[in-house]
């Protein structure tokens, strides 16, 4: 008898989450890996920062003392800063300081691991954002810039870094940094219209990049043998 629910992946961002019209995107990705294994759920919102996000949390976790008979969170990625970053002088409003951006984030991570509010996470991906191309678009942007939104990353990957320190066997943290591998892969100062179809959005070769972090951080980083690797069936869950 097959099991009514299976365990599921959550995938936690903005826009850049969210989007399924660009080929192999970050949930294309993982449907197809999991496709026997773990339900996957985008919960990307455009336009959203950390700020917003955060009281969003309980309209898609489950509390803990309703999780009984409900999909288990296997895997959670969390993707959010491009719009954190904004100038502050933007006028859509998103611009979310830098200390307050890194805090917040670190009440995500809080959320997911501590077990008060909901049940445990056991695996977390955090993933910095990518960099951004103001230049992409007609007139250019003024409401990004490169040098603010890689101090975004740079807190994020920080962050990240320390929560991967203390992961235990309750749970694992590991870090993607997509600006780095970005960066690194055309050169520093370079155009990045490669991967960026808008000077924000990724193209299939940036979500390409995004994909190899997440696989190395699964096949060979902190998550490594933590039931995720989708070419080893003795780590995954069977079916009842």
């Amino acid at each position: 008898m097959a099991r009514p629910i299976q365990d599921s992946v959550v995938l936690i961002g903005d826009s850049i989450t969210s989007r399924q019209e660009v080929p192999d995107s970050l949930q294309a990705r993982f449907a197809a890996v999991y496709r026997r294994d773990f339900d996957v759920l985008n919960r990307g919102y455009g336009g959203y920062t950390t700020r917003l996000l955060l009281p969003l949390l309980d309209e898609f976790l489950c509390r803990k003392e309703e999780a009984a008979g409900q999909s288990r969170i296997r895997l959670a990625t969390v993707w959010l800063g491009t719009n954190d970053a904004v100038v502050s002088e933007a006028p859509t409003g998103q611009h979310v300081p830098l200390e307050e951006y890194a805090a917040n984030l670190h009440k995500i991570l809080d959320h997911l691991t501590s077990g008060e509010r909901y049940p445990i996470v056991p695996n977390i991906i955090l993933i910095t954002p990518p960099p951004c191309y103001p230049g992409a678009s007609t007139p250019p942007s003024t409401e990004r810039d490169t040098k603010i939104t890689k101090q975004y990353a740079e807190a994020a990957r920080k962050v990240g870094e320390e929560w991967k320190a203390k992961s235990g066997r309750a749970w694992a943290v590991e870090v993607v940094d997509t600006w780095a591998d970005m960066v690194e892969n055309v050169g520093e100062g370079q155009p990045l219209t490669r991967y960026l179809t808008d000077g924000v959005h990724l193209t299939k070769a940036g979500y390409d990049v995004v994909w190899d972090g997440v696989v190395k951080a699964i096949k060979q980083g902190g998550l490594k043998d933590r039931g995720l690797d989708w070419e080893d069936q003795s780590l995954m869950p069977v079916p009842e």
